[in-house]
């Protein structure tokens, strides 16, 4: 399907912005550069300015506030901040709803932004706001030019819908309302969309081929302008159709109107500096589709210097994306843009896999995980230099951003949307003033990226090896996900081929996990299941000998693979021999964020704090009995204080376990939609996390699904335990589906009693495992019980207090210590 939007996504729904006219006789200096700004397209500086502007001046009549909300709305569209943009468009209809032309551009706009981010719930909203804009329309007797935009939206939302009687019938009103017109603009746009009609992606059959390559060089005879979409697409057709060469002319003659470069051969590419900021994700798409050609180009000629073509061309793509991603503040529009690199990523390890190159493939697989974390682990470590008022404000603004979006959330009055606006705006202005006043700070962070294969080498633990996944879901031609193994002497990059059945495997896995095997009919289809599973993941039996060799395993996971336990896949056929019998195995999100992350300094002056409330005071709760008795043994095996009952309260939370080494959470929580925790009187959301800090070395969430979340392609899994990452965390126990409150509390205890030992983390919560399953039988064996709990990030032990190596430790240090200065004095006295 992506690939279908990938090809809708780039058509001109050709709208006007129709700003307010300023009636008022007075332009101050500062809105003149306003103006001046916004003609000149430095649109993040007319961000800037607005902002000031807004905060600066609070009566400025409707018109002017018209004006300059427009500039802002449009400047963010412009770099690529979608979610802003939608945010103040939505601003000025609802400050000109008696503005019937005003309204129904802007909600055409909207629909526009909409097709970005690929959702179909946003295309029914699209639909329903773009048939509420045609009745105005009606109502107002409008000028025809607003019916024919409504209908071409229209047409192309109920396509995405595969509706395709009603994108017809909306297609055919566009084109006669645009021949009336006379407008060769439109007719050329209409006939544009329409082609889609016959084109059904990889799936079109040749007939329909023709019909749409056809189709599209009728479009060529209207107008002069945008030609650039019309030849990308007839390229995409080439391509199908198995022209290659032919394909990559098209996309180069794309690129050339797009940019107004010369471009000699279909090797050339545009550098780029020569590509506008406006045109950037129509020339990336132009880029995808040419990288697909190199690649399949390569396959048919078997010529592997088309695929380093291809990889020349991924790297100007990562460039531009790099670029879209730093202009954006926003964390959804952020989002949008790692999903769009999540396709070009796919590509380049592709690439990088047919010309055995696993070193480029380590940065195309690490530039595709959870860069958003490693952006922010980096920003706060390098902001740590500035001073300490400034960095205390920004906490300040972000919480207060955070506490009316909380509002607006629960409550649709316009007001509380107007000031979570503009606390936005309060907190993008201030982000901005220290980039402008720190440089070198915010320079070095955009410098600072994924870490090399040599980097990552270096720091690779003795008997341990790498595993990374990349599996792009949405857009894959090539039906196969890569497998990366790194270990101190070996690198190998390797292809796991059919991925219905990789899905179908995975699937049939996680119902198996979530459910207690009571049957012998079940625990065959389990073991078959998972055996299956093993043998998929790991095909190659070189591979195999790289896994066997090192027996701890730090696994990388990617889309649906985020959501198993690797420890429970059954290693050997008609057996129970589970992969944790074997290895020692833990998670991370990325090899680069698990190595920037475990680097941190962390300053924490107590060794455990628990909470564990028992009972709930909203939502009817189920009472959690067994947690009391959880915390106390914990207290009981390496002291530390705990928070129970009424004292295990949201604001205790945040007050105290901000200094402690270990945070321990006896609990409820939820991932749907908005991922919480609770505590007696209230949750704590996920985006409240972005705002608290801590010093955990371990953080342990014993609560239901708190590694689960909404899976954010190119970024993982948008979960509680990612949240206490980025408040500060070196590692998270969490748990993959509702755990079972008997068998989790003898892990959990177990787990503390290893730790207390000097076992590392994933070694306390292996053996933990291992001895619940050395002390139970039948169906209490199953999975389900044993497996949930995962160790994300960082492996090391951790040295308590009343640890008994922790004072072997400080007493050879001592000791050590002791020997030198008694050396010392001795070499002192004879010297007297």
């Amino acid at each position: 399907m992506r690939y279908l939007f990938l090809f809708l996504s780039i058509f001109l729904f050709n709208y006007s912005n129709s700003f307010c006219q300023n009636n008022d006789l007075i332009i101050t200096k500062k809105e003149a550069n306003i103006d001046s700004l916004f003609l000149g397209k430095e649109y993040k500086r007319v961000v800037q300015e607005c902002t000031t502007l807004f905060n600066t001046n609070k009566n400025l009549s409707k018109n002017r506030e018209n004006k300059y909300i427009s500039y802002l709305a449009d400047s963010f569209l412009k770099l690529g901040d979608y979610n802003n943009a939608i945010l103040w468009y939505k601003k000025i209809i609802n400050l000109n709803k008696n503005d019937a032309e005003k309204v129904i551009d802007n909600y055409l706009i909207i629909s526009k932004i909409y097709i970005s981010y690929e959702k179909k719930e946003l295309y029914k909203s699209a639909i329903e706001e773009l048939l509420e804009a045609k009745l105005i329309v009606n109502n107002k007797n409008l000028d025809d030019s607003y019916l024919w935009r409504i209908h071409n939206n229209l047409g192309i939302f109920y396509l995405f819908l595969n509706d395709l009687p009603n994108s017809k019938i909306n297609h055919e009103k566009a084109l006669k309302v645009a021949l009336s017109l006379k407008d060769d603009e439109k007719t050329r746009i209409t006939y544009l969309n329409k082609a889609l009609l016959t084109y059904e992606g990889i799936g079109t059959s040749k007939e329909n081929l023709e019909i749409t390559k056809k189709s599209y060089f009728k479009v060529l005879e209207y107008s002069n302008q945008n030609y650039y979409k019309t030849y990308k697409n007839i390229g995409v057709v080439n391509y199908l159709q198995g022209n290659l060469e032919d394909a990559l002319n098209f996309h180069n003659k794309a690129l050339e109107d797009l940019t107004s470069v010369k471009l000699r051969t279909n090797t050339d590419l545009p550098k780029i500096g020569q590509i506008k900021k406006n045109h950037q994700k129509e020339a990336l798409l132009i880029l995808y589709e040419k990288i697909y050609a190199w690649i399949k180009l390569s396959k048919q000629s078997k010529n592997k210097e088309h695929l380093n073509k291809a990889l020349k061309t991924i790297y100007l793509a990562d460039q531009i994306l790099d670029t879209c991603f730093h202009q954006v503040n926003d964390e959804e529009s952020q989002f949008y843009w790692k999903k769009e690199a999540a396709s070009f990523y796919n590509l380049g390890t592709t690439a990088c896999f047919k010309l055995n190159l696993p070193e480029e493939a380590v940065y195309f697989i690490e530039k595709s995980k959870s860069n958003l974390l490693l952006d922010y682990t980096i920003e706060n470590k390098l902001k740590k230099t500035l001073p300490e008022n400034l960095l205390l404000k920004e906490l300040k603004l972000k919480k207060e951003k955070d506490s009316f979006y909380n509002l607006t959330t629960s409550s649709n009055k316009q007001y509380l949307q107007d000031i979570f606006l503009k606390k936005k705006l309060e907190l993008s202005q201030f982000t901005d003033s220290l980039k402008k006043e720190f440089p070198e700070v915010y320079k070095l962070k955009q410098s600072k990226n994924t870490y090399s294969l040599n980097q990552i080498k270096k720091q690779i633990k003795p008997n341990t090896t790498y595993l990374s996944f990349i599996w792009e879901k949405e857009e894959n031609q090539f039906d196969a996900l890569y497998g990366l193994v790194i270990a101190k002497d070996t690198t190998a990059i390797y292809k796991i081929d059919g991925l219905n059945k990789m899905d179908s495997l995975v699937t049939a896995y996680i119902s198996y996990l979530k459910k207690p095997l009571t049957t012998n009919e079940d625990l065959q289809s389990f073991k078959k299941t998972s055996f299956n599973l093993y043998q998929s993941l790991f095909p190659d039996r070189e591979i195999n000998k790289i896994i066997k060799k090192n027996t701890n395993l730090v696994i990388f996971p990617d889309s649906d693979l985020q959501s198993i336990p690797f420890e429970s896949l059954i290693v050997e056929n008609n057996t129970t021999k589970y992969f944790i019998e074997t290895h020692d195995i833990h998670y991370a999100y990325s090899m680069s964020y698990l190595i920037e992350n475990s680097n941190m300094k962390r300053n924490a002056t107590t060794d455990y704090v628990g909470y564990a409330p028992v009972t709930f005071n909203y939502e009817n709760l189920n009472t959690l009995p067994n947690t009391l008795e959880e915390v106390t043994k914990i207290e009981d095996e390496i002291g530390g204080k705990n928070y129970v009952k009424e004292l295990a309260t949201k604001q205790s939370f945040f007050k105290n376990s901000s200094s402690s080494k270990i945070i321990h959470l006896a609990t409820h929580s939820n991932e749907i939609e908005n991922p919480w925790i609770g505590f007696k009187n209230n949750k704590l959301f996920l985006h409240e996390l972005y705002t608290y800090k801590n010093q955990a070395e371990l953080v342990y969430l014993n609560s239901c699904n708190s590694s689960l979340g909404e899976i954010k392609s190119g970024e993982g899994v948008y979960s509680l335990a990612r949240g206490f990452f980025y408040s500060g965390a070196n590692s998270v126990i969490s748990s993959l589906w509702n755990v079972n409150d008997k068998s989790t509390q003898e892990i959990t205890t177990s787990f503390y009693k290893y730790l207390k030992k000097g076992s590392s983390k994933s070694q306390a919560l292996r053996q933990a495992k291992l001895e619940y399953l050395n002390t139970h039988s039948l169906s209490e064996v199953s999975p389900y019980y044993w497996s949930s709990l995962i160790l994300i990030g960082d492996n090391s032990a951790i040295h308590l207090s009343n640890n008994p190596l922790y004072y072997i430790i400080l007493s050879v240090s001592l000791f050590i210590f002791l020997f030198f200065i008694l050396k010392k004095l001795k070499i002192v006295g004879n010297k007297s």
